[in-house]
């Protein structure tokens, strides 16, 4: 059976949603749940016409600013799928600007910059996780992730003490007890970069004593932290240096 074509497709959603932002919203996401059964051969005329039903949030209900905000970003996700990048930076830009209110300025400031470093495209992407960590709309696991992705990219250009600096603040400023036992593994990992097993040592006795209490306690919680601390690849990565240090040294 031919796929409708994109306009065609959208048209017959167009007009069995007219009411609100809302089921305008809801009708554009029901075009992009059926990408997941469309053929390889229907998927990017179905994407097509999922990105204009988002669109057309905002050509119908531009005062809908959270809901405009939504279809936004959903829309720029799906125009990356489409390989159009620059568009989809323009619509994570609407996002930014439409979603004061909501959680959705926050999400496409971190989105737009995953995109920008996704195509290697790394001065670009430095700028946009900073202008994310400083926008005070960034909050919780949003500005986790921008911070330790800048330190990743900084890191990845030499920018060692920088790097540290986030990972640091990492360690000190976020919420998610998880996040913090990774970002204290990125920072021991950076040591044993440089082969420094002594500063990678001391990181991973200062993760252990943040945590020292959830060591005895019977709570899922605590199971985890634990469960992440005795997982952290920098731990079994600084016992094997140890060993061929003692190895390379004994007669």
């Amino acid at each position: 059976m031919t796929p409708l074509p994109a306009a065609l497709m959208w048209m017959t959603v167009a007009l069995q949603a007219q009411h609100s932002a809302q089921t305008q919203l809801e009708a554009a996401e029901a075009l992009r749940v059926g990408l997941r059964t469309a053929s390889a051969e229907a998927r990017s005329t179905r994407r097509r016409a999922a990105i204009e039903a988002y669109r057309e949030v905002q050509r119908r209900f531009p005062r809908a600013h959270a809901e405009v905000a939504e279809a936004a970003v959903r829309a720029a996700r799906l125009l990356v799928d489409e390989g159009q990048l620059e568009s989809a930076l323009a619509a994570y830009e609407q996002a930014i600007e439409q979603g004061a209110a909501s959680g959705w300025r926050s999400r496409a400031l971190v989105e737009s910059a995953h995109e920008l470093r996704r195509a290697g495209l790394y001065a670009r992407a430095e700028a946009a996780y900073e202008r994310a960590m400083t926008s005070a709309a960034v909050v919780g696991g949003d500005r986790d992730e921008a911070l330790d992705w800048s330190a990743r990219l900084l890191a990845k250009r030499g920018a060692v003490m920088a790097a540290r600096e986030r990972w640091r603040r990492l360690t000190r400023e976020s919420s998610d007890a998880l996040r913090r036992i990774e970002a204290w593994d990125r920072l021991a990992n950076q040591w044993l970069d440089g082969g420094d097993i002594e500063a990678a040592a001391g990181e991973l006795h200062l993760v252990r004593a943040a945590f020292e209490r959830h060591f005895e306690a019977p709570d899922e919680l605590s199971r985890r932290i634990v469960a992440a601390l005795d997982g952290m690849s920098a731990l079994r990565r600084a016992e094997r240096m140890i060993e061929r240090r003692v190895k390379a040294t004994q007669p």
